[in-house]
């Protein structure tokens, strides 16, 4: 904090310093004109700062070593749970995906179409328009400080532990399968999985 508030104070002192006329590009990409000048006082020039190789380039490398080192010590002693060596004689049906395609290998059972085609790409389809959504020049990077934004922030986190909650709950408390157990005979299934 000492050198923060250090940096301020020789900030105050200097007179501010213009952007360049001929800087026309932003983080994100062209811009038009010149680019706003963001008057931060801790904002580093050639005099107060280094470059990052060698010094942070070396505390990355000994970070990595470090983790690699606890991970293969931890190892050592806490062997993973795996199964018996393949073999392509004896596959186990059916043969489950790793933890985080199970959903989609579900989806996929039910109908390849909704499966592997209809959900996977309207997933990618919404990810990718996800920096065309909000285009609004107002309060970027304020989202969770001012009023309205805590106030929905609190919601989501209450809606999401809500729903977490009774998710889990219902699993437990009602087994689906044995409520519902011709299911997969309803007219969602027969239009979804024309079999």
């Amino acid at each position: 904090m000492a050198v923060v508030d250090n940096l301020r104070l020789e900030a105050r002192q200097r007179p501010p310093v213009p952007p360049r006329k001929t800087k026309t590009y932003s983080i994100l990409g062209i811009a038009a004109g010149t680019t706003v000048q963001v008057s931060d006082p801790t904002t580093l020039n050639q005099d107060n700062s280094l470059p990052a190789t060698p010094h942070m380039t070396v505390r990355l490398l000994w970070v990595t070593l470090l983790t690699v080192a606890i991970t293969v010590g931890l190892s050592l002693f806490w062997p993973a749970p795996l199964e018996g060596p393949a073999n392509p004689e004896v596959t186990p049906n059916p043969a489950k995906a790793p933890w985080y395609f199970l959903g989609l290998q579900e989806l996929v059972g039910y109908s390849a179409l909704m499966g592997g085609v209809i959900i996977p790409g309207i997933v990618i389809l919404g990810l990718a328009l996800i920096p065309f959504m909000d285009r609004e020049q107002k309060g970027i990077g304020f989202w969770f400080t001012d009023g309205p934004g805590k106030r929905w922030g609190l919601v989501g986190f209450a809606y999401g532990a809500a729903a977490t909650t009774l998710c889990v709950a219902g699993s437990i408390l009602l087994p689906v399968r044995e409520l519902f157990s011709g299911i997969e005979s309803q007219w969602f299934f027969d239009f979804v999985n024309p079999a």
